[in-house]
């Protein structure tokens, strides 16, 4: 899978398959709008030692998140020279968040909003909902 990852991060991505932690692909990548030039996004489960660990791997906290989605609770994110960047969501529960993305993707396919906001409102509605359908009455 990561044979076709620029070679500059190509051991990030072997590291963190590596690692006790689950990884999954999101953003353009896995919605299948990527440009050339897209970074990777990764959605993990957060705990304190998924942080210690990204940034073991060189992994800086963003201050400033550009995502502005409800179930994150921080972002990391790796460059290497002029390479693509890959940029870790931590986020409150996974399993929500990933039923929220197969959520978007079959209604949307690749065709999500371009604009960053309606993108952000979409994510946190398709959270929301997935959390209203799991919890009991």
């Amino acid at each position: 899978m990561f044979q076709a990852f620029s070679p500059m991060i190509v051991p990030i991505f072997a590291d963190m398959q590596a690692s006790e932690f689950v990884f999954h692909l999101t953003g353009s990548q896995f919605f299948g709008n990527a440009r050339v030039d897209s970074d990777y996004d990764f959605l993990v489960q957060d705990s304190l030692q998924a942080r210690e660990f990204l940034q073991s791997l060189g992994f800086k906290k963003l201050h400033s998140s550009e995502y502005n989605d409800s179930s994150i609770v921080a972002v990391f994110r790796y460059c290497q020279g002029d390479a693509t960047s890959v940029d870790i969501q931590c986020v409150k529960n996974v399993e929500v968040k990933l039923k929220a993305q197969k959520l978007i993707r079959e209604s949307y396919g690749s065709d999500l909003p371009k604009d960053r906001f309606e993108r952000c409102r979409l994510w946190n509605f398709a959270v929301r909902a997935v959390q209203l359908a799991v919890t009991p009455a």
